[in-house]
């Protein structure tokens, strides 16, 4: 519930600062891009070790820390209250990092 709710914020975010800088169908073709990319960019570091791409794959959004099926399937466990509000905590604070991007992209356009 949450956390999906967290991931579509992050999307809209992303959506929002391509559609400031890139034509619309461009804009969305970035948002499927991200999409999958924010679902696998967990694995960059475990393929490619190293700092390059373990820079990369901190700044790029991590749906992976949103995914609750891992967990569900290796323990059957319940996921904790904790679990749900990092997660909760880290996509609103990328999805206001985003909104604050486009504001500032958009404010410096020239719309005239």
């Amino acid at each position: 519930g949450i956390l999906l709710v967290g991931e579509s914020l992050i999307l809209t975010g992303v959506g929002l600062v391509l559609s400031v800088v890139l034509p619309d169908v461009l804009a969305v073709l970035g948002v499927f891009a991200a999409f999958f990319v924010g679902h696998s960019v967990f694995m960059l570091p475990r393929v490619s070790p190293g700092g390059a791409t373990t820079w990369i794959a901190s700044i790029l959004p991590n749906f992976h820390n949103l995914d609750v099926k891992d967990l569900l399937g290796a323990t059957g466990a319940s996921i904790s209250g904790s679990y749900v509000q990092w997660g909760a905590g880290y996509a609103l604070c990328y999805a206001v990092l985003l909104v604050g991007l486009a504001t500032v992209l958009f404010s410096r356009k020239d719309i005239s």
